[in-house]
């Protein structure tokens, strides 16, 4: 996992990936599970949801779009 230096401050953003690696990670993964498993793959291998905007996620009181949180989870960032 990637850290910022010590003395650049992380936004909220950041803290709350943070926080979810390090104390909820496993968690995180199923909602990663439910996402990804909510997808269908067109005919370019995109995996897209049934959504008109990009679709959003819930998470220990934060929400972000949900490709962004698939991204972080699964690489750690």
């Amino acid at each position: 996992m990637k850290h910022a230096p010590p003395n650049v401050l992380m936004d909220h953003s950041q803290a709350w990936y943070t926080d979810i690696i390090a104390n909820h990670y496993e968690e995180a993964q199923k909602v990663v599970k439910v996402l990804l498993d909510s997808t269908q793959t067109d005919a370019n291998g995109c995996m897209v949801t049934p959504t008109a905007e990009p679709r959003k996620v819930r998470f220990h009181g934060q929400q972000d779009r949900a490709y962004r949180f698939v991204y972080c989870i699964v690489h750690r960032f």
